[in-house]
């Protein structure tokens, strides 16, 4: 007889007897030092299988033949056998990725199994089985190449080496990790007061887009599909650096660009002066006037008309007061004042102040002042002044301690005095401002009355 160990079994082969008259056979067994119990009375046939061991437990067995009589033989030899543990663990669930980095390896999990003979797992890649019995519930696997597909099974194993079948398949393709080049050719454009940046387009086939860093910091919302994009949201006076990276179908981000730097102008132009007067001193008009409110107004510039129509600049100034000086008379002149900014922008015009610089200068003399009488009747008449603006002469008459102005037009007068008074004359010229020349030559009159026949 032989017997063969099983998981929690052992079976039991013998040849089998040749009486006509056999019944069949007991089975006997015994564990350790104990007795041997017959666990079966009767078999037929010549195999057995005894049930329901204790794994490691070291058992003897023998048969006996038994005939219809109930008769009963010899033992047969006796068999030792151990059971053994055949049953493999559970097959490993759950298994969950954490990382499909090339660069640091792909990792994974699974569920840990809750038998008590458990002794590891082993994980199989691309149904190679890998050598290492691992203890606990993760692997990682740094053998690993970019944006490649890799199959890992897992199966457990108990003390006894027995290894349950595979799980299921966990597929991980490893991720690209390498960043598309820098872009090139960046150049950043003014276009009125916008910023376009414009680049060469990658050559990768992986690049689906790109970021613009103004000032260091990230300015799109989204990926630009694009080489170009127009930056809106810039101010003026300010200068910026722009720089571009792409960025491919993994998220992977090139280093920056090259630096590019632009200034955003000076385009708004400053607030004009505000409460303008003029004041006439002498010829000179005196202008002043509030500064502009802008704060990068450079200087001013005065602008001057005669028609109040036609202004032309005829100074500039960093105060806020201008003399225009010797200004011809008689004329009338028209003011206003422009704020200049440090970029040459010019406000909108002040008010319009007016001045008219009036006639303070007095006719040409009258000359050569003559008189004729008869009798008591007196006719003067002098040449009169070369001033074209003249509209008159005065006649001063004086005559004891009285003085007597007489307005003319003409350059002669006709007047009536007294026999045997004398009478002083002189004339002045009267322009149109009514400015009076210097007298002319003093004439005296002294009419002698006549002798009575």
């Amino acid at each position: 007889m032989i017997g063969i160990a099983y998981d929690s079994k052992v079976e039991l082969i013998w040849n089998t007897n040749t009486e006509t008259d056999l019944a069949g056979y007991g089975v006997y067994m015994k564990e350790a030092d104990g007795e041997f119990t017959e666990v079966k009375d009767l078999v037929v046939g010549n195999r057995y299988v005894v049930e329901n061991l204790t794994n490691d437990i070291q058992y003897e067995f023998y048969v006996k033949a038994k005939d219809v009589n109930g008769n009963v033989s010899e033992e047969s030899n006796i068999v030792q056998a151990k059971p053994i543990d055949m049953t493999p663990p559970q097959v490993p669930t759950g298994l969950v990725l954490l990382s499909n980095s090339p660069s640091i390896g792909v990792k994974f999990q699974w569920t840990p199994n809750t038998e008590t003979d458990l002794a590891g797992y082993y994980v199989y890649k691309n149904g190679v089985k890998l050598p290492t019995l691992l203890t606990t519930s993760v692997f990682e696997d740094t053998a690993v190449l970019e944006k490649t597909e890799y199959m890992y099974e897992v199966t457990a194993v108990d003390n006894k080496g027995n290894e349950s079948n595979r799980s299921t398949a966990l597929y991980v393709l490893t991720a690209d990790e390498t960043a598309p080049s820098k872009p090139t050719g960046v150049q950043a454009i003014l276009s009125g007061t916008e910023v376009v940046i414009q680049w060469n387009e990658n050559t990768e086939d992986d690049v689906v887009g790109y970021n613009v860093y103004r000032n260091g910091v990230k300015i799109n919302e989204t990926l630009i599909a694009v080489p170009a994009f127009v930056d809106s949201n810039v101010t003026e006076k300010y200068s910026y650096v722009y720089q571009v990276t792409a960025v491919d179908t993994s998220g992977n981000e090139s280093i920056k660009s090259d630096s590019v730097s632009v200034s955003i102008p000076d385009m708004t132009a400053p607030e004009r002066p505000e409460n303008i007067v003029v004041t006439l001193n002498n010829k000179n008009a005196e202008l002043m006037w509030s500064a502009s409110v802008s704060d990068d107004v450079e200087k001013y510039e005065i602008y001057r008309s005669q028609d109040g129509l036609n202004f032309t600049i005829i100074a500039e100034t960093t105060e806020t007061v201008y003399v225009d000086e010797n200004l011809p008379e008689k004329m009338t002149f028209h003011y206003y004042v422009r704020a200049v900014d440090t970029a040459g922008l010019k406000s909108a015009h002040s008010d319009t102040v007016v001045v008219i610089i009036p006639d303070t200068t007095a006719p040409d003399a009258p000359t050569e002042l003559t008189f004729t009488n008869e009798n008591e009747v007196v006719t003067l008449s002098w040449v009169g002044s070369d001033s074209n603006d003249v509209v008159g002469y005065r006649i001063y008459k004086m005559y004891d301690a009285v003085i007597e102005t007489i307005d003319t037009t003409e350059t002669t007068y006709v007047d009536t005095v007294e026999f045997n008074k004398e009478y002083t004359y002189y004339v002045v010229a009267v322009d149109d401002s009514n400015n009076s020349s210097e007298p002319s030559n003093q004439i005296i009159v002294l009419v002698t009355e006549p002798e009575q026949p």
